[in-house]
């Protein structure tokens, strides 16, 4: 792996502890990591997308992201869903917990309060692929990423849209495909970027100061996607920017070391979005509240031990839970026919 994903991958683990940490109970972590942790990981989406010229090529495209992002939200909201119904034995609940998994968005709560983000970067990634095929026009883009961004904003702003649930988080995908354009147009700047040591000294102090000027009240940023929460337009690109830049340096810096613990959390990242609030709201109910460290620890290390002793090493386990469909090689076609 070169150094470029290596990093990208510590971004991601970053990015997971981030999530994990904000959904502990704490305000001050859920209030200053939420500026942050999803839009990073759109712009890391964005970073990844490679341009399609064809549609039979979006088309190949489109169907193998259904796969990969689909197959998983369908197997683990099964999966919880079927766990949820053992221990209560109420049909009438689970009936509820899939309907609202196919509907998806803000109805996702409790157990499968983190799916929202699935269904939600599929279609960001189908609008901005589609944007792209229908011109190659940068000035185009801009405008419809413009307008894309306004309608998001009025969205929020409006009380009577605000809280209205719309399947997949469609309407969210209106602000996320902005940060998945940063990652995809700025993928070269950002590249270089990175490797220097003064980008990291820059952005610890703008991120520094975007917490004192929050602290001190002279800004008031929110900033809570799922939910259609934006407190402004400018700071919901800029305060997002500053603190992905963040991750991406030191993340690039920690690539250069040996240790590969947060290659390893990077990797796992959506095995452990999908489980940590489960496994803490379950445990949680029989064992009671327990403090932020002991839920992270639970929330990172259980499905990172799932993911790495289960997921990946069993045929049915990879296709259904991580969306991995490999064609076969041909001689493992002929080996099957002998």
């Amino acid at each position: 792996m070169n150094k470029r994903e290596t990093w990208l991958d510590i971004a991601k683990g970053i990015g997971i502890l981030s999530v994990v940490i904000s959904h502990g109970g704490n305000p001050v972590a859920h209030q200053y990591l939420f500026w942050f942790h999803m839009p990073l990981f759109f712009i890391i989406s964005g970073y990844l997308f490679r341009r399609l010229d064809t549609y039979d090529a979006f088309i190949q495209w489109t169907k193998k992201r259904t796969i990969q992002l689909l197959v998983p939200y369908v197997s683990f909201g099964l999966a919880i869903s079927l766990f949820l119904f053992f221990t209560d034995l109420s049909m009438t609940k689970l009936i509820e917990n899939i309907q609202n998994l196919a509907y998806g968005g803000q109805v996702l709560r409790s157990f499968f309060a983190v799916f929202w983000f699935i269904t939600c970067l599929y279609l960001t990634q189908i609008l901005f692929a589609l944007m792209q095929l229908v011109t190659k026009n940068m000035y185009i883009h801009l405008g419809i990423l413009t307008v894309f961004y306004y309608a998001a904003h009025v969205i929020g702003y409006s009380p009577k849209l605000e809280n209205v649930d719309i399947p997949w988080n469609a309407d969210v995908a209106l602000l996320a495909i902005v940060y998945y354009a940063f990652g995809y147009y700025g993928k070269g700047f950002l590249n270089a970027l990175v490797r220097h040591k003064q980008t990291l000294l820059i952005s610890v102090l703008l991120a520094t100061a975007a917490i004192a000027l929050q602290w001190n009240h002279v800004i008031h940023f929110e900033l809570d996607m799922k939910l259609n929460k934006y407190s402004s337009m400018g700071l919901n690109v800029l305060i997002p920017l500053i603190f992905s830049l963040l991750v991406f340096t030191v993340s690039y810096q920690f690539s250069l070391l040996e240790k590969k613990v947060w290659e390893y959390l990077g990797t796992a990242s959506l095995t452990i979005m999908y489980l940590h609030i489960p496994l803490n709201k379950y445990l949680q109910d029989v064992l009671g509240d327990y403090n932020l460290l002991v839920y992270t620890l639970v929330g990172v290390l259980i499905p990172l031990a799932l993911h790495y002793a289960i997921l990946v090493n069993f045929d049915f386990t990879k296709k259904a839970f991580l969306g991995v469909f490999r064609k076969k090689t041909y001689q493992q076609r002929r080996k099957v026919a002998s």
